[in-house]
């Protein structure tokens, strides 16, 4: 964010601002992602043999024999990695505030690529040209998504109290406890059953994420509209009715300001305390949306840093980020559309479905492409070690 800020603010007269920092905070979530890698693989040389440990760097095996997993914390290059990666994450969102996420998101390939290219420059992983082919399905696939997906604006409701309604529909109840069941279940699979597959930790760092983004979406609907103003506006109205509707009457308490009137009815002072009660009220539900959502929010970013962070360790970085990209995009735009409403009318959602269907097709047929390219590549290791 920092490097988006400062080149946006020397050139910021000839490009936009927002597309500037868009651009360079992918350029640092993919150098501090390469960072964390080389330090990861630079702690496990430190525990195994030389042979064992470059080739385990070559190959993505797990690295994980004979270390504790709390070496890193006192690792310079990763901490600034991990840095790099937050800046990176804060720019984005920095960008997003700015520009459409359509123009946004795209852009994110830019770490991808960085992430290839430093991965085989610096940390010597070896990519085929089979899985360059199945890169390129992954990410037409990822273009496809973000080029069909609807640009409309959510329709949650144009007030705070039409925004808790909305949220509190069982399609949005149920897509929550989807997620929050989808999550567990890939949870127990990675640590009950041991299974340690790219796939998993990309579809629990993916589902994290659109957690993180579902909510954060629906905190920035309700921070947009004050829960002060909503109501005192309110409240003016009721007082302005009750006012011209008992002006024949000598009901008034004379020179008594409230809201702003000069005479307000006995008939309305009596509305207002119940507006009182009803504000308090409005105002604890309020309080409490927003801390269920912040609490969301912090708990899935910590879940997905955890899983990627096990991820960098046990897999080559130029093969999780793409997935860990494809796999994210498509969960988030998915989302996006089916929750918020971002479609204009059914034909589009149905047509909106089709299109996603032939991409996470293509994204698929890319990923197969590059596991079984990778066993292959296992199975040649494993003969040269026998």
């Amino acid at each position: 964010m920092f490097l988006g800020g400062l080149a946006a603010a020397v050139v910021g007269r000839y490009l936009h601002a927002a597309s500037l920092n868009a651009l360079c905070s992918p350029i640092e979530l993919g150098s501090g992602q390469t960072l964390q890698k080389y330090a990861l693989n630079r702690i496990a040389q430190q525990h195994l043999p030389t042979q064992t440990a470059t080739m385990q760097k070559r190959h993505g095996n797990p690295i994980y024999a004979g270390t504790t997993g709390f070496e890193r914390f006192s690792d310079r290059l990763w901490l600034i990695g991990i840095s790099l990666s937050y800046f990176g994450e804060l720019g984005n969102w920095a960008a997003l505030s700015l520009a459409s996420a359509a123009v946004v998101t795209p852009l994110g390939i830019v770490s991808v690529l960085t992430n290839v290219f430093l991965a085989q420059y610096f940390l010597e992983e070896h990519i085929t040209n089979r899985q360059r082919r199945g890169y390129m399905f992954v990410l037409a696939g990822v273009f496809g998504i973000l080029i069909v997906a609807p640009k409309g604006e959510s329709s949650l409701g144009s007030s705070i109290s039409e925004i808790l309604s909305s949220c509190a529909r069982p399609g949005m109840v149920n897509s929550f406890t989807f997620l929050f069941i989808a999550i567990v279940l890939l949870i127990y699979q990675i640590f009950v059953n041991q299974v340690h597959k790219i796939t998993l930790y990309v579809a629990v760092c993916s589902l994290f994420g659109t957690l993180t983004i579902t909510s954060a979406k629906i905190l920035s609907l309700l921070m947009r509209l004050p829960p002060t103003k909503t109501f005192v506006s309110k409240a003016n109205e009721t007082m302005w009715l009750s006012n011209t509707s008992t002006m024949d009457f000598d009901t008034t308490l004379p020179h008594t300001p409230l809201l702003g009137s000069e005479k307000i009815p006995l008939v309305g002072l009596l509305e207002q305390k119940d507006f009182e009660k009803t504000l308090k009220s409005n105002s604890l539900v309020i309080a409490t949306a927003y801390l269920a959502l912040t609490l969301i929010i912090v708990m899935s970013i910590g879940g997905q840093e955890f899983f990627k962070q096990q991820a960098l360790g046990r897999f080559p970085v130029s093969r999780f980020q793409p997935m860990l990209y494809a796999g994210f995009n498509g969960c988030v735009v998915l989302s996006s559309v089916l929750l918020f409403g971002e479609t204009e009318s059914g034909l589009q959602t149905f047509l909106f479905i089709v299109s996603f269907g032939i991409c996470m097709s293509a994204i698929v047929m890319g990923i197969s492409i590059v596991q079984k390219d990778d066993q292959l590549m296992d199975s040649a290791a494993s003969a040269k070690k026998i």
